[in-house]
C-alpha cells in the first residue's frame, strides 16, 4: 500500500479536495493515511491556507480537525482557481484531481455548438469560464455537492430578462448532452452567469443602467487623478468600463469571478497602474459594499493601461538629408511606411540643423554623417537597405522603452510632497500586538479631535471586514475614508515578525492617511509599494531613508 503514497506535490492538493467535499481533517488522521509525518503535514496544511486565502476563505479548527466552512458556491470557486494555478504550472497530475477533462471537452462542444445555433457572441476567455463553471457545477452534482438555493429576486434585476428563456434551453440542451439534470436552483444560477459573462446580445450599451455610468465616471475621474491623467474625454475607455463593471457586478452578486490568467503579468508589466487601480478600486468597493477580487482589479488595470498608452506623445522624428527634399524623397516613403502611424515625421537640411531647435526631436534619422548629438541619431543611405529599416526600428524602440523606464524612475524619486507626507513617520515594531501597531501609526498624523480619528478608524475597520488591504509579499495597504481626512499622512510600521492579516500574514503595514485633494501622491506612493513587493529588502531600506 506505501507504494502508492501520493508525492508532496500531490498531497496537499489531495487533501484541499477532501477539504472541499466536507471533511474535517486532522493532523494525526492525515500523517496516518500518507504515511508522512505531522511536520510534512503541517506544511501542507500552510500551503493550503495560502490558496485559499487567495479567495478570501479561512480554513476553520474545531476538535476534529481542519474544515471549510463556506458555501457551495464558493468551494466551486476555489476549485475553479486551482484549476486555473495548476494549468500555469502545467500540473497535469493534480488538475485531474479537479477536474473531468473530458466532461470538460463535452460540455465546451455542447455550448459552442448551442452559441452557433442561436447566433450568440461570447468572447473566448468568458466562454472558457462558464464551461468551466457549468463543468465543475455538474462534477459536484453528481456527487452530491449543490448549490445552496439561488435568489429569484437577483436575477429579475438584470436587463433584458426576455432572453432567460434562451438561456434556460441553452443550458438545458448542455444538460441534456451530458446526461446531467439541472434542478431549479442550478438553472438560475447558472442562467445569471451567463448573463454576466458578456453575451452580446444581452449586453448591449444602451441596456447598462445609469446608476453604473455614474459609478464608472467617478472611478475614472479618481483614477485618473491618482495617475496624473484626464480621461474625461477617453469614451472608449468609459464605454469598455462600463461594460466591464456592469458585468462584474452581476458575477459579483453570485460571488464568481472570472480568473485572470495574465495576473502575475500585468502586476510585474504595468505596477504603477495596477497599484493605483487597486486603491481607487477599494475605495469603489467600499462605497459600493462590494469585494472585489484581483482578478478583477487586474482586467480593469489593462482598460486603464489602454487609455494611458493612447494618451502617450507621439514620437517626433526628424529626416535629415543633403537639401531637405528631392533625392531622398524615396527613403522618406520608406521610411512613413515602416514606422507607426502616430510618428510625426518632419524633415530638415543639413544646413539647417544647427540652427533648428530640436528640444522635442526624439530621434533624427539622417542620409549624411552628424556631429556627436544628444539626441540619438541613425545613419542610413539615401537608397535604405533592409539593414537600415532594422536599425531604424531598433532605435525607434529603444526610445520608446528609455521614455517608460525614465517615467518610472521619475515616479521612484519622490516629489517633496510624498517625501512629507512619509516623513518621521516609520516605526519599527517588536512584538507588539496589531491594535498597538495601528493606534500608533495613527498617532503620526495631526487629527482635529480624537473624534476625527476614531471615525477614521472605524472606516479603516468597516474596509478590512469587507475586503482585505493585504497586497502581497507580507505589504498591507490599510486606508480608511478620504473625506474624514483633513491632514494627509502616510505612516509605515515594520515590523520584527509578521503577524495575521485576514487569511494572510503582513510584516509591513503602510497606514494612508490621504485626503481627496491628495490624491495625487498615491501613484508615486504606489509605485513604491509594488517594486517592494517584488523587492522587500529594497523597500525597507528606502524607508529607513524617511526614519
Amino acid at each position: 500500500m506505501k507504494k502508492n503514497t501520493p508525492t508532496s506535490k500531490t498531497r496537499k492538493f489531495l487533501i484541499l479536495k477532501r477539504l472541499l467535499n466536507g471533511e474535517h481533517l486532522s493532523y494525526q488522521h492525515l500523517a496516518d493515511d500518507y504515511f508522512v509525518s505531522r511536520s510534512s503535514i503541517a506544511n501542507d496544511i500552510v500551503y493550503v491556507k495560502r490558496l485559499l486565502a487567495e479567495d478570501n476563505t479561512p480554513l476553520e479548527f474545531d476538535n476534529s480537525g481542519s474544515y471549510l466552512k463556506c458555501k457551495e458556491i464558493k468551494r466551486q470557486d476555489i476549485i475553479k482557481r486551482v484549476i486555473s494555478k495548476l494549468n500555469q504550472e502545467k500540473n497535469s497530475d493534480a488538475k485531474k484531481l479537479f477536474l473531468d477533462e473530458e466532461l470538460y471537452e463535452n460540455v465546451k462542444s455542447s455550448l459552442t455548438g448551442v452559441e452557433n445555433a442561436c447566433s450568440l457572441r461570447i468572447s473566448d476567455l468568458y466562454i472558457e469560464n462558464v464551461v468551466l463553471i457549468i463543468t465543475i457545477l455538474i462534477q459536484r452534482g453528481r456527487k452530491g455537492h449543490h448549490i445552496e438555493s439561488f435568489n429569484m429576486k437577483d436575477l429579475l434585476k438584470i436587463q433584458s430578462l426576455k432572453n432567460y428563456p434562451i438561456v434556460s434551453q441553452l443550458l438545458q440542451s448542455v444538460g441534456e448532452e451530458n446526461s446531467y439534470q439541472f434542478n431549479d436552483n442550478e438553472l438560475r444560477y447558472l442562467s445569471y452567469i451567463i448573463l454576466a459573462n458578456g453575451i452580446n446580445f444581452l449586453m448591449k450599451d444602451e441596456l447598462i443602467p445609469e446608476v453604473i455610468n455614474k459609478r464608472v465616471n467617478k472611478l475614472v475621474k479618481d483614477v485618473g487623478n491618482g495617475l496624473s491623467r484626464n480621461f474625461a474625454n477617453d469614451q472608449q475607455l468609459i464605454k469598455d468600463l462600463s461594460l466591464h463593471i456592469y458585468q462584474m457586478l452581476l458575477r459579483l452578486k453570485t460571488h464568481t469571478t472570472v480568473i485572470n490568467p495574465i495576473l502575475v503579468d500585468i502586476k510585474i508589466s504595468y505596477p504603477k497602474t495596477y497599484g493605483v487601480v487597486w486603491y481607487f478600486l477599494n475605495n469603489f468597493a467600499l462605497e459600493n459594499n462590494l469585494q472585489i477580487s484581483d482578478d478583477e482589479i487586474g482586467f480593469i488595470t489593462i482598460h486603464f493601461q489602454a487609455a494611458l498608452e493612447r494618451k502617450k506623445t507621439n514620437k517626433k522624428i526628424l529626416f535629415v538629408c543633403p537639401h531637405g527634399i528631392g533625392t531622398s524623397s524615396l527613403a522618406l516613403a520608406q521610411l512613413k511606411r515602416i514606422l507607426p502611424t502616430n510618428a510625426i515625421i518632419k524633415t530638415a537640411a543639413v544646413i539647417d540643423l544647427a540652427d533648428r531647435n530640436l528640444k522635442d526631436t526624439d530621434l533624427i534619422v539622417s542620409t549624411e554623417p552628424l556631429p556627436q548629438m544628444k539626441i540619438p541619431v541613425v545613419k542610413i543611405s539615401p537608397l535604405l537597405t533592409k539593414n537600415d529599416l532594422k536599425n531604424v526600428m531598433d532605435k525607434y524602440i529603444d526610445t520608446t522603452i528609455l521614455d517608460d523606464q525614465k517615467e518610472e524612475h521619475d515616479k521612484l524619486n519622490l516629489s517633496q510632497k510624498v517625501v512629507n507626507l512619509l516623513k518621521h513617520h516609520i516605526s519599527f515594531f517588536k512584538d507588539e500586538k496589531l491594535p498597538t501597531i495601528i493606534d500608533q501609526l495613527l498617532d503620526f498624523n495631526d487629527w482635529d479631535s480624537d473624534e476625527q480619528k476614531n471615525c477614521y478608524l472605524n472606516t479603516v475597520n468597516n474596509r478590512e471586514s469587507l475586503q482585505s488591504t493585504y497586497l502581497g509579499n507580507g505589504i498591507a495597504i490599510p486606508h480608511g475614508d478620504p473625506k474624514m481626512i483633513t491632514n494627509s499622512c502616510i505612516a509605515v510600521a515594520i515590523l520584527n515578525r509578521p503577524l495575521n492579516w485576514g487569511n494572510n500574514k503582513t510584516d509591513i503595514i503602510c497606514l494612508l492617511m490621504i485626503a481627496d485633494q491628495d490624491k495625487k501622491t498615491i501613484e508615486p506612493f504606489m509605485s513604491l509599494i509594488m517594486k517592494g513587493i517584488k523587492d522587500k529588502e529594497w523597500f525597507i531600506k528606502k524607508m529607513t531613508e524617511f526614519e
